[in-house]
């Protein structure tokens, strides 16, 4: 039978073991430079999609990023270049230079000039810094994101991966102020019940 006096050597072995696992995925997630994208989609009458990127990186300037935002659309309601409004943004402090006029891939359909894609620059993106993307029209259309970069870089889409990378410390002041709770009250409890500590010991 487990005795009262291993408890907190458990406790201890348990969140020590959380606490590793969780810096061992950090670890291997960030083997290569980190750069995560989140798309949100909204719109009832119009179509806005809002694309944010982040750079998880920790010590890695992203330099010269090139994104392309290609259009699916029912056949008859293609998009043309009036359709469209883009707006590149930085989120404070961070800056990301001087970015390139975005460009729109076309061509001709029933001699309209019909817009497949635009794509957009992004100068560099320093560790932390956030930037978004955001999409109008006033038709309906279903977006798909391709990314390019000069560097090797992981791209991933927002998702508990990211969540990790992210928060791992906090998550592991979280693990450490749980253990300390749980030892505090294990030791508030010894000295409620001493003589249950005495009886169960051993």
């Amino acid at each position: 039978m487990l005795s009262y006096e291993k408890v907190p050597y458990l406790l201890t072995i348990l969140f020590a073991a959380l606490g590793w696992t969780l810096l061992q995925f950090s670890s291997e997630l960030t083997q290569s430079p980190v750069l995560e994208y989140s798309k949100t989609l909204c719109g009832n009458k119009e179509t806005k999609v809002i694309y944010t990127f982040t750079n998880l990186s920790n010590d890695t300037l992203f330099t010269e990023l090139h994104a392309k935002i290609m259009f699916r659309t029912q056949r008859g309601k293609e998009l043309v270049k009036d359709d469209l409004k883009l707006q590149l943004r930085a989120v404070p402090p961070h800056g990301i230079g001087q970015p390139n006029k975005p460009e729109m891939g076309t061509r001709s359909i029933r001699s309209e000039t019909i817009l497949d894609y635009v794509s957009f620059h992004i100068p560099r993106l320093s560790p932390g810094a956030i930037v978004t993307a955001s999409v109008k029209s006033n038709k309906k259309f279903t977006p798909q994101l391709v990314i390019e970069c000069d560097k090797a870089i992981k791209i991933l889409e927002s998702s508990y991966q990211t969540g990790l990378l992210k928060y791992r410390f906090t998550f592991l002041l979280v693990l450490i102020a749980v253990w300390s709770l749980l030892i505090m009250f294990y030791i508030a409890y010894l000295q409620i019940h001493p003589k249950r500590q005495t009886d169960t010991g051993g």
